[in-house]
């Protein structure tokens, strides 16, 4: 119902905050699917490893929690050290 609102919303104002022309770009949308697909299979990793991690392990939710900040440490050093890498080699890569 949202995604419908949303077009309904684009197709009637100006101002437009997504542009669905930009679909036509070839591949975008193929794209966005398998970012939408696989972003939903990693969120539900967590919300499931969370649970198991306290209903199986016995974590507290704090700890459980704080089983996640390596991952998050690792995640912000990869972007960090990817931006830097990018002016210096170019995108995309060749």
């Amino acid at each position: 119902m949202l995604l419908a609102a949303l077009i309904i919303n684009e197709m009637r104002h100006p101002n437009l905050v997504l542009p669905l022309s930009i679909f036509r770009i070839k591949g975008l949308a193929a794209t966005d699917a398998s970012m939408v697909l696989s972003l939903a299979g990693l969120n539900s990793a967590f919300f499931f490893i969370s649970l198991y991690m306290q209903e199986v392990l016995h974590f507290s939710a704090l700890r459980a929690g704080a089983a996640y900040v390596p991952i998050a440490a690792i995640v912000m050093a990869g972007s960090i050290g990817g931006s830097g890498l990018v002016p210096r080699l170019g995108w995309p890569l060749r």
